[in-house]
């Protein structure tokens, strides 16, 4: 349970990121007479000051723990906000075309069993030739071996500039979400 209202410690935040608003105008101004801030050094505590309130007025009101819902997906509940992304277990594998690994190109990129080239969304590892490329590579191997079966969920874009497929990767029957893993 938060320690404070939503709206008090959103209060306190306000409140923080002015004084430190304050403080910044007097380390560039020199001085800020309404606020009585003489000093550079005055204006500098007031921005630390400003930064801890702030930071204070976000620990007392924590987020809210994950859970499970009954349909399947995983509910992140925030101070501000709640967010719904498919839970990586079971059944609840989101709907797509299973296939089965073809190749591994990179860390992030990978053959079907019929050549369709797939690009993992969200996933950025080092190209071929690259410092930790050799690594990235092993990983997805080891985690979607070839000849292993996935599923492939498609985001509202279907290809990249490089014309590669574009896709939430699942390891099956697991249901291992690959592009967090």
């Amino acid at each position: 349970m938060p320690v404070l209202s939503p709206p008090m410690s959103g209060f306190l935040a306000l409140v923080g990121l002015f004084a430190m608003g304050v403080g910044a105008w007097g380390l560039i101004k020199g001085q800020v007479g309404w606020a009585r801030i003489v000093s550079r050094r005055v204006a500098g505590a007031v921005v630390a000051a400003g930064f801890v309130l702030a930071l204070v007025a976000g620990a007392l009101d924590p987020p809210k723990p994950t859970t499970e819902a009954v349909d399947g997906t995983v509910a992140t509940a925030t101070t501000n906000a709640t967010t719904a992304v498919p839970a990586t277990s079971g059944p609840s594998i989101p709907a797509g075309d299973d296939v089965r690994v073809g190749s591994i190109t990179d860390g992030d990129t990978l053959r079907t069993s019929d050549g369709m080239r797939i690009r993992l969304i969200g996933m950025d590892t080092p190209e071929v030739g690259a410092y930790y490329a050799i690594e990235a590579t092993a990983h997805l191997a080891e985690l979607v071996p070839v000849g292993s079966a996935i599923r492939l969920v498609y985001d509202v874009e279907r290809l990249d500039r490089y014309g590669r497929t574009l896709a939430y990767v699942y390891r099956l029957p697991d249901g291992l979400f690959v592009n967090l893993a």
